[in-house]
């Protein structure tokens, strides 16, 4: 049998890739008529949402309190200005969604909100919504999404400003 010895210098060089790495695209989120550059990193103690403008300055940046699984820009008016849509999890998998918007090169929440049992989207209907699922514990056991009920789900709605909860 052969055995494989991994000295320190191999697991070091992966590290970088494991746990570190920037992405980036552009995308207009002002609607100046010029792209941006949104990078997102991800590292051992949460990530960084950074907007940089299109000759490379800094225009603002943002925290994430977990680990980055996803970012998207996303139009929520249908009006090709476009906000920043960050997926991250947080704990023991619990899944979280934030949208930034930048307005006056800052950027600010316009919603956050997170569930250990799942988030649901659409953003491609005219009336924007985000679910979110607040099933409970029973018998020390999470519900899973197929099992949950209908009155397991906090429903928001994008009014063109802001999202509001439906109220059951």
């Amino acid at each position: 049998m052969n055995k494989i010895y991994l000295s320190a210098f191999t697991l070091l060089a992966f590290v970088p890739f494991v746990f570190a790495g920037v992405t980036s695209f552009s995308v207009d989120l002002n609607k100046d008529k010029k792209n941006e550059v949104v990078q997102f990193e991800d590292g051992l103690n949460g990530g960084i949402v950074t907007v940089l403008s299109k000759d490379g300055d800094l225009v603002d940046k943002v925290a994430i309190p977990g680990h980055i699984r996803r970012v998207e820009a996303i139009s929520l008016n249908k009006d090709n200005i476009k906000q920043i849509l960050v997926w991250f999890e947080t704990g023991d998998h619990y899944r979280s969604i934030a949208i930034y918007g930048l307005k006056d090169n800052e950027l600010y929440e316009i919603f956050r909100n997170g569930s250990p049992t799942g988030i649901e989207t659409n953003f491609e209907s005219p009336l924007p919504s985000i679910r979110i699922n607040i099933a409970k514990e029973a018998n020390n056991m999470v519900y899973s999404m197929p099992e949950a009920k209908s009155n397991d789900w906090q429903i928001w709605f994008w009014n063109g400003k802001e999202f509001l909860q439906q109220q059951p």
